[in-house]
């Protein structure tokens, strides 16, 4: 942000061509799946470089990040990002298998939900200390984890 002088209109048009770019006009592919955007496109955008619940607000580190997404997805293929599946349960009860990857020191975090042909992308952000923890721990109990 600070190299567009604060100038949040600005800054937000450029996280909008890195989102294209990475996200929306190619899909990164893990595992074999195309990477697909879980939401409409200005609402996952929004979701990306925002927090909070009801009241999103715009979030400097997740927007710094956002250039991450595309490569952290690609570098799971060369063993550069670790890459797990835990069960989840939605609002309705159905089970869905969501596919997390990680950075090696757990410092930048990305969930999909995987389906039958694609996987599609639920949120990323950067993890506090505290949260690294328990997402190695998470990892590490899958046994088919990557790397």
């Amino acid at each position: 942000m600070a190299q567009h002088g604060g100038d949040w209109v600005l800054y937000e048009a450029k996280l909008r061509v890195i989102f294209q770019r990475d996200l929306v006009t190619s899909a990164p592919t893990l595992d074999g799946k195309p990477c697909y955007l879980s939401m409409p496109e200005a609402d996952q955008f929004w979701h990306l470089i925002s927090t909070g619940t009801s009241a999103r607000t715009p979030d400097i580190p997740r927007c710094e990040r956002l250039c991450w997404v595309r490569p952290m997805i690609e570098a799971v293929a060369r063993g550069e990002a670790n890459m797990w599946r835990a069960k989840k349960k939605n609002l309705k009860g159905k089970t869905k298998t969501r596919v997390h990857v990680a950075l090696p020191d757990f410092s930048h975090f990305i969930v999909l939900t995987e389906t039958a042909r694609a996987m599609l992308l639920v949120t990323a952000y950067y993890t506090y200390s505290h949260q690294r923890l328990k997402l190695q721990r998470a990892w590490a109990a899958d046994p088919n984890h990557l790397p």
